[in-house]
């Protein structure tokens, strides 16, 4: 009988120094992000924060859209899972997987380092509180996704070098399937965004 958790279990033991690795390209891209920060100049800067204020006041004034924001953040997360997953499908899809994790990583590195950088302890409250709620759903989802993904194209790399094309296929199929699972994360995260996230910045500013 198939159970979804004993497979997802099996799945990251096999795979577990995908994960890692996957892991350790995020923080880089964290890293990279804060990094970034320092390496700005002061008008570069000056223009993101004021930026940011005007945004920030936008908030505080009017009316948020939650269902707007909540389709925004599962579109614009379901179309970077999207070219994660058909990179699984294609054997030169790796590299690009990887680049998107870093980069995704780097946006936040980014974010975090910017507004807590600008803002002190204010920034820090937004930061940990509009920032990484949604955030602890999401970047598991794509660590999964690109892990899926990966996997996979090992396995089709495999499958070709012993000629089974029969197996590529039945082998998209769960691929697929899973990955299709990991909108759960996305959903989840765009939920918080949505109607969570921009009442605790309300009240932060």
């Amino acid at each position: 009988m198939f159970n979804l958790k004993n497979e997802f279990i099996k799945h990251v033991k096999n795979n577990i120094f995908i994960y890692l690795a996957l892991t350790i390209i995020i923080m880089i891209g964290i890293s990279a992000g804060v990094i970034t920060i320092k390496i700005m100049s002061q008008a570069q800067r000056s223009e993101i924060s004021n930026f940011l204020s005007d945004f920030f006041k936008i908030i505080d004034k009017q009316k948020i859209q939650n269902t707007a924001l909540l389709k925004n953040s599962i579109l614009n997360n379901f179309k970077t899972g999207i070219v994660i997953w058909a990179m699984g499908i294609i054997v030169i899809g790796v590299p690009v997987t990887f680049t998107l994790i870093l980069f995704r990583g780097f946006t936040i590195g980014f974010s975090i380092g910017f507004i807590i950088s600008n803002f002190g302890f204010k920034g820090f409250l937004l930061s940990f509180l509009a920032l990484t709620p949604q955030n602890i759903f999401i970047i598991p989802g794509f660590i999964i996704l690109a892990s899926l993904s990966t996997s996979h194209s090992i396995n089709v790399i495999k499958s070709r070098k012993n000629l089974k094309r029969e197996s590529i296929l039945k082998q998209i199929i769960p691929f697929s399937f899973f990955s299709l699972l990991t909108l759960v994360c996305f959903v989840i995260g765009g939920l918080i965004e949505a109607y969570i996230t921009p009442y605790l910045i309300k009240f932060i500013i």
